[in-house]
């Protein structure tokens, strides 16, 4: 089963894998699929008919479509997402780091993001990820593998060596801190 993976960044700098979380459904996919939802329709008004087809009909968002849509949406003008949600929705961003200035307010818009959005039927982390954040002592960032199906971001493989090394802030490019919107 696929899982999503935390993780915290070192004070040299290497992104190492924190905690595990099974069903990688209750993640990234849990938000993006929960504000797709919500907002089904602001976001059909911003796009090209022929990128909402499933949504036009009435279907859920297929899940290949669902999270570029959804973080077009976030950044538009007029979006009309809670603060917790926007919050929710850029550390879902790909090699988005949160700095541990933000931990509080991540953990805070994780837990009011499931309690607005969890369903019975529907598997949720967003609360056991928050009480991680909120334990987090020393740590320079987070970011996530939010499915372990494909690679992560921050496990870098030497084919040369044939062995891999944790991603390092310091030297290694391609990673964003994101900012976070005050609750």
């Amino acid at each position: 089963m696929s899982a999503t993976v935390l993780y915290v960044v070192q004070q040299n700098g290497d992104a190492i894998p924190e905690a595990e979380f099974r069903n990688s459904w209750g993640g990234a996919a849990f938000i993006w699929a929960a504000l797709a939802t919500r907002y089904k329709d602001q976001i059909v008004a911003l796009g090209e008919p022929d990128d909402f087809y499933d949504l036009r009909g009435g279907k859920e968002l297929k899940f290949d479509r669902e999270w570029p849509l959804v973080w077009h949406y976030e950044q538009a003008d007029n979006c009309a997402m809670t603060q917790w949600e926007h919050n929710a929705c850029r550390a879902t961003y790909d090699k988005a780091l949160i700095a541990p200035e933000s931990f509080p307010m991540l953990a805070d818009s994780f837990e009011r993001f499931q309690d607005a959005h969890r369903k019975p039927s529907r598997v949720c982390s967003l609360g056991d990820q928050a009480s991680i954040i909120r334990r987090l002592t020393n740590a320079r960032g987070v970011g996530w593998n939010w499915t372990t199906v494909g690679d992560s971001f921050w496990d870098i493989w030497s084919e040369e060596r044939e062995e891999g090394r944790p991603y390092n802030i310091d030297r290694d490019e391609g990673h964003e801190f994101v900012e976070l919107v005050e609750l």
